[in-house]
């Protein structure tokens, strides 16, 4: 038994025998393993019986074999317990050495982690003659630290792996623990946290702000806000911050924080109330719809369009939309959209809530989530309806400009823009030919600048002028045509362009002229007839009142013409006719008239002969004579004849002239014709081929 070499004290005497009692006591009470050994370890002096509880081997074994414990340590711990022993035995260092920790393995296989120490014994002399150590089983709290360093890795890692930054401070606000990315996102490492200042990590503007809910967090008062936190590559978060106290027996020991960053959330809040405040600005109606059946909403645009409040818009469908006359192929496109989860676009008459309908221009497109399923369908709709009916008109009018009628469009300055197909067939112009031109280009040269002049201040007066103008084609043929001029103008009154339709009257006015000539011409001569006589004697009366010039009205009768006809037939008679018709008109000014009444009766009316009235007698004489001499003349008349040889026969023929002067209204009508007449007859009466005048004193 080995016993211990206590110094004496003062009024305490151990005796060998006590000493040894009580060490034994000791050694083998205390928990823990105390050995000595000799100092090259090949001797064991003594083990206690520890040993035993810890290893499961007896001390007797050891005693027998100094080294047999190194045989229960684990083979991966084994080499650095050994390295651990040929250390103190090679240097000799007498101080305490503490071995590394290390596991044993027990007869039963279960394992256990040793702690041991050795430290050196000196003889009486003071000489190092053994080794004491003591080893203890430290299995228990090496597992609790391992649970320990277990629970910290799994709250680290969710700290490092959770949203929100995660840091922990002391009521001193030094921190003890902050999340990887807490870390970073102030720019330090882990080990730079530890213990730093809240204040100094932060700064002291954002720790001023912080700090009433710090605070309150460390009177046990758990609280979060919203704030701004400045990065240092000086991009700023929003932030959601939480103080969390940490409380043991009700007492605060500290204070968990976590930072979550809503910038994203703030962002898509902001892009949020933007097309918001877009839904609700724009003028097309706006619905969001589910995959279902139902309306989810719709912006104020939608409401205006369709007179529904969002309440019954919202759970409703676009059925609610459908009327009598809604094309039904384009609702079962719509609902086969829905169904499908397809796109839709196209018009469709719709109904608003009063009944009325209007034109949708309808857009549905489908809403998918990052995996591909529909989760809603937004409709854009448009009312349209003002555009379909500028439409129809502008079908409309584009039908009616490619009608018969001519069509021409001028900008302002009278250039032209646009013309039709009629157009260019009326003018012989192709459409290159006229474009850029200025109508111009069709003047005829019958038109003075007065009457364009009159044109134009029309149209600026009234926005418009229609009449008959002449115009020349592009064969040089110069034509009628009735123009239709329109001036066209914005909404502030300036004119923008100007629409000429244009009718070739060509045709009518031919047709005209016919119905003219059969009334007041006659067939055969071509001379005026009655009516037209009376008509220019009215002129010329008019015309004698205002200039005070006398006029003549001759009355005229062929002497020998019925025996022409009797003999020869009406042909031979309406050569003669003709032929005298055309001697006449020779022998009279233009501004004169020579009219056939019918039969063998011409009248001639001389017009403005002058004011003397003894004058105007020798002139109308004159021309009297003129007259006689020339109808006097012989006729040769060839009469042709269908399928044989023409004759041609020579006949002599006289006239009997009648003259009558009138100036003013001083007779009428009637009463100048029946004058020239009854002296026509006494022309007669004094043997033919004479001249008398009306003498009106007789």
């Amino acid at each position: 038994m080995i016993t211990p070499n206590i110094p004496e004290r003062k009024g305490v005497d151990f005796t060998q025998e006590a000493l040894a009692t009580l060490f034994q006591q000791l050694t083998e009470r205390i928990r823990e393993v105390f050995w000595i050994v000799s100092p090259d370890w090949q001797e064991v002096i003594y083990i206690s019986p520890g040993y035993e509880k810890i290893w499961g081997r007896s001390c007797e074994s050891l005693y027998a074999r100094p080294l047999y414990w190194q045989d229960s340590v684990v083979d991966a711990d084994r080499e650095q317990v050994i390295a651990a022993m040929m250390s103190i035995k090679s240097t000799g260092d007498l101080s305490d050495v503490a071995f590394p920790e290390y596991r044993i393995r027990r007869p039963d296989g279960s394992e256990r982690w040793i702690c041991a120490r050795t430290f050196p014994l000196f003889d009486a002399e003071g000489n190092f003659h053994r080794i004491a150590g003591i080893a203890e089983d430290i299995t228990e709290c090496e597992q609790a630290e391992a649970g320990l360093r277990e629970s910290e890795d799994f709250v680290k890692a969710i700290a490092d792996h959770i949203p929100a930054l995660l840091g922990y401070w002391t009521p001193e606000l030094r921190y003890t623990f902050a999340s990887k990315e807490y870390t970073k996102l102030f720019g330090h490492t882990e080990e730079e946290m530890q213990g730093i200042r809240i204040q100094d990590l932060v700064g002291d503007e954002l720790f001023k702000e912080r700090e009433p809910y710090i605070r309150a967090a460390l009177r046990g008062e758990p609280n979060s806000f919203e704030g701004k936190l400045p990065k240092p590559d000086s991009e700023t978060l929003h932030v959601l911050a939480q103080y969390i106290p940490h409380k043991v027996n009700g007492q605060v020991q500290g204070v968990f924080g976590l930072v979550t960053d809503i910038t994203a959330i703030k962002r898509s809040q902001e892009q949020l109330r933007v097309s918001d405040a877009a839904l609700k600005a724009v003028s097309q109606g706006v619905v969001i719809r589910d995959p279902g059946q139902c309306i989810l909403s719709a912006n104020d645009a939608f409401s205006s369009i369709t007179g529904y409040s969002p309440t019954e818009i919202i759970g409703s469908d676009y059925c609610l939309l459908v009327g009598p006359l809604t094309d039904p192929q384009q609702a079962d496109r719509i609902r086969m959209a829905f169904k499908n989860g397809t796109e839709f676009s196209g018009d469709i008459l719709h109904y608003r809530k009063d009944g009325s309908a209007f034109w949708n221009e309808l857009t549905i497109s489908p809403v998918r989530n990052e995996q591909g399923h529909l989760t809603h369908f937004v409709g854009i709709t448009r009312d349209i309806t003002e555009r379909k009916h500028t439409e129809a008109a502008l079908s409309i009018a584009a039908a009616a400009f490619e009608s018969q009628e001519g069509m021409m469009i001028t900008d302002a300055n009278s250039v032209i823009l646009q013309v039709n197909r009629a157009f260019t067939e009326i003018s012989g112009y192709t459409t290159e030919e006229v474009v850029g031109q200025t109508p111009r280009l069709f003047k005829s040269g019958r038109h003075n600048a007065d009457f364009y002049a009159e044109m134009w201040d029309c149209i600026k007066c009234t926005g418009g002028w229609q009449g008959e103008i002449w115009d020349r084609r592009k064969n040089g043929e110069i034509y009628p045509k009735w123009l239709t001029i329109t001036a066209v103008k914005s909404d502030d009154g300036t004119i923008t362009h100007y629409v000429g339709a244009h009718t070739d009257i060509s045709t009518r006015k031919a047709k005209e002229d016919v119905i003219k000539n059969m009334a007041f011409y006659d067939p055969l001569t071509q001379l005026p007839n009655r009516h037209l006589l009376n008509d220019r004697l009215s002129q010329a009366m008019a015309a004698s009142k205002r200039s005070g010039y006398y006029s003549a009205l001759m009355f005229l009768d062929l002497d020998n013409f019925k025996p022409l006809n009797d003999t020869h037939g009406h042909i031979a008679g309406d050569l003669l006719l003709i032929e005298a018709a055309d001697r006449l008109n020779k022998c009279v000014r233009e501004m004169d008239t020579v009219a056939r009444f019918g039969g063998d009766e011409f009248v001639v009316m001389l017009n403005g002969l002058d004011t003397d009235e003894a004058e105007s007698t020798s002139q109308a004489e004159i021309v009297a004579e003129k007259i006689r001499i020339a109808l006097s003349e012989p006729y040769w008349l060839t009469i042709k004849h269908e399928g044989g040889i023409d004759s041609t026969m020579k006949y002599h023929c006289t006239a009997s002239i009648g003259v009558s002067l009138f100036f003013n209204y001083e007779a009428s009508q009637g009463d100048i014709l029946k004058r020239a007449d009854m002296a026509m007859y006494q022309a007669k009466k004094s043997g033919r081929n004479l001249i008398r005048f009306h003498d009106s004193k007789a």
